[in-house]
């Protein structure tokens, strides 16, 4: 996916139900499981184990040198003792097309099935951005975490049912609104007429 057009079905935001994005997104699979018959869609709740999350950016010492740097979140993974080896660098559980995470991440982890690694390199307009978190993430990083997913829940009957309910209250808003203001429309032109 490395300078390539990536297009994601059915995210939030997007106009016609796809989001075309022209990106640097880098996805690597490390690891495929033999049985990957059930992948990861928008409105799956997913849990990952995340290894590493790094924050590659420059800084401008001055205007002939930049200073590259790489910042690791966990260092674990660098100092490992007997007591730290094998442990996880942490579990992030999020419901991918929500947004509750960065928007390469979204991207990044749909079509895994569990038990996938990947690591994915997420360029700073799908990550934190320009401005990044001030004292925590500078601005313009890229990101990159490298990811297993230990568990996909889909989307149960109750959020599907939410989900159906908010869609068809808008649509009766909508239509309740177009019939108000066509009824408001016919009574001043009813009421130039007459006069």
């Amino acid at each position: 996916m490395f300078g390539q057009q990536t297009v994601l079905d059915g995210h939030p935001g997007a106009s016609d139900g796809k989001i075309l994005i022209k990106s640097e997104l880098d996805i690597k699979t490390t690891y495929l499981p033999e049985d990957c018959t059930i992948v990861t869609k928008t409105g799956d709740t997913i849990t990952l184990e995340y290894d590493v999350c790094s924050f590659l950016f420059s800084v401008t010492v001055s205007p002939n040198v930049t200073s590259a740097y790489d910042a690791y979140v966990n260092d674990e993974h660098k100092e490992t003792s007997k007591e730290t080896e094998g442990m996880p660098a942490g579990l992030l559980e999020f419901t991918i097309g929500k947004r509750m995470v960065v928007l390469g991440l979204d991207i990044g982890v749909v079509g895994m099935c569990t038990g996938e690694k990947r690591s994915i390199k997420i360029p700073p307009q799908l990550a934190w951005g320009e401005k990044g978190i001030p004292g925590i993430i500078p601005a313009n990083a890229m990101a990159r975490f490298d990811i297993e997913l230990v568990k996909i829940q889909g989307q149960s009957w109750a959020d599907w049912y939410v989900e159906i309910l908010q869609i068809v209250c808008g649509i009766c808003f909508a239509a309740g609104a177009i019939a108000l203001l066509c009824e408001k429309i016919r009574e001043k032109k009813g009421g130039k007429k007459s006069k």
